[in-house]
């Protein structure tokens, strides 16, 4: 099982709040790892971390609930259209040596 390409197909439905959503493991010293989001708003819309963690806990296990929702302009992907996990994971070593 990977969290780290978990896609909620009830997530695409609600689309009207979120344009794209990828998850990741972020290192934890009390856990070893915890499931983090990076989160693309959609325009006009003030989407704060509380409710999209609350909606991902209905739709997963307790140990797959996100622990950390970073909102982000884009999720970069390449000339493919894949995602760069690079540069996402890139973002999260900035965001925990910074924390």
């Amino acid at each position: 099982m990977c969290y780290n390409d978990w896609n909620s197909s009830n997530l695409k439905a609600s689309r009207c709040l979120l344009q794209n959503l990828k998850t990741f493991l972020q290192k934890d010293i009390a856990a070893g790892e915890v499931p983090v989001a990076f989160v693309v708003r959609s325009n006009g819309f003030d989407l704060t971390e509380e409710v999209v963690k609350e909606f991902i806990a209905k739709q997963v296990v307790f140990y797959k609930r996100l622990h950390k929702v970073y909102f982000i302009h884009a999720i970069p992907r390449s000339a493919a259209g894949k995602i760069l996990r690079k540069d996402l994971r890139a973002k999260l070593e900035t965001n925990t040596q910074t924390s």
